[in-house]
């Protein structure tokens, strides 16, 4: 059986109103996402009239990040009675999907939803640190991924293979650095966290090493870690330098992608430490995730009433309660991650009927500039018609994969 894939235009997906009106006018049936997609779709069906683009799916799969019950309730809401959730976890080495969770309308009192029972064609390993099978129900364990559709290694990086592949019981396993348990009373696997430095941040594989080595290069010391707000984890530098945050970001930004650019610079005058040397987390400064990170030396105050709307808007985006934020103040100087600008191009869309890209609005990313440029835009109508779709017809594999 196969079915017909449903190509949106480019950045189609950073506009949510485009792209829940692309999923009710080509009729879709089954969406394949990531839970903060399914966070700004929920959030933007609540805020309008036309609460049916979502009424055609049949099935909704979310993979690459913990999914919260809450949202799963959300989109449930949105879409027909039949519609049937699945909760995905797996690994592009592993082929994706390894492990699937049916939601039945029975994880209410869950904060997230399990990631449910192996599919045929995988096998599951919940390990010890001495590659030992966990005791089920009672001990969390390393998540290992093997059987059919497993990769042979990396190409052109082969001393990073044997990091993650490793030979159990005659057969080969995929190491994810994930832990897990089984929940025995419903025989259903649950996520817990990814226990290395290696962090899995938005989707994305990187070394906290990496960070810190870019950083050592201009600073007396450093130290990355991981934390999470509002249920998206971000990287926290703390440094010990002389150097301004606005210098720091922008050393980064040189030399890192975006993604890796830590969210927020703490300047410290030294790092704790314990008694071994080593540097004590613990007593880090907390972090104020409703400090914007960065202004100019003189902050401009808006002046017209587009101005004021938009200003309106970047605060509500960023949580920031405050005066301080200038028109002239770049948004990535402030905000990171590609979530937070997309949630502030969706309330563009919700507040103004403009037809203007999100590129636009990142190449131009003041307070300022988008005024202007939703000025110049707002009598246009947005246009939402730019999707094909295409026939997927079977053809022969261009890779080889591990049988069992």
């Amino acid at each position: 059986m196969g079915g017909q894939v449903i190509l949106h235009h480019p950045n189609g997906n950073a506009s949510v109103s485009c792209f829940s009106e692309t999923i009710g006018r080509q009729q879709v049936t089954l969406l394949h996402t990531v839970p903060s997609l399914l966070i700004i779709l929920g959030d933007y069906l609540s805020t309008i009239k036309n609460k049916n683009s979502l009424k055609t799916l049949r099935c909704v799969l979310s993979e690459g990040e913990p999914l919260m019950a809450s949202i799963v309730r959300k989109i449930l809401s949105f879409v027909n009675e039949h519609c049937r959730f699945y909760n995905c976890y797996g690994y592009t080495e592993c082929t994706g999907t390894a492990v699937q969770y049916i939601d039945e309308g029975n994880s209410n009192d869950a904060d997230f939803l399990p990631i449910g029972r192996p599919l045929s064609r995988a096998h599951i390993y919940l390990l010890d640190e001495y590659r030992q099978p966990v005791i089920p129900g009672v001990q969390t364990g390393e998540i290992f991924i093997g059987g059919s559709g497993l990769f042979y290694g990396y190409y052109g990086c082969n001393e990073l293979t044997p990091r993650v592949l490793c030979n159990l019981n005659d057969a080969f396993f995929y190491k994810t650095g994930d832990l897990g348990w089984l929940n025995t009373r419903n025989k259903q696997l649950e996520f817990k966290e990814h226990q290395y430095d290696q962090l899995k941040l938005r989707n994305q594989f990187m070394e906290i090493q990496e960070i810190q080595r870019v950083l050592m290069k201009i600073v007396a010391d450093c130290v990355v870690i991981k934390e999470k707000h509002k249920n998206t984890d971000y990287f926290i530098a703390y440094v010990q330098t002389t150097h301004t945050i606005e210098y720091l970001r922008h050393h980064c930004l040189t030399f890192l992608p975006l993604y890796m650019t830590p969210y927020i610079f703490i300047i410290v005058d030294t790092l704790p430490v314990d008694q071994n040397g080593k540097i004590n987390q613990q007593n880090l400064p907390i972090s104020d995730f409703f400090y914007l990170p960065t202004f100019p030396s003189e902050v401009k105050l808006p002046r017209t009433e587009m101005e004021q709307r938009v200003h309106k808007i970047w605060h509500q985006v960023l949580s920031y309660v405050g005066s301080n934020l200038s028109i002239s103040t770049s948004f990535f100087s402030l905000r990171d991650d590609p979530k937070s600008f997309i949630s502030l191009f969706n309330l563009y869309s919700i507040n103004f009927n403009h037809n203007l890209r999100i590129t636009t609005f990142i190449e131009q990313p003041t307070i300022a500039e988008h005024a202007r440029l939703l000025m110049e835009n707002t009598t246009l109508e947005a246009r939402c018609d730019r999707s094909h779709s295409i026939d997927i017809k079977e053809g022969e594999l261009s890779f080889r994969l591990h049988v069992s």
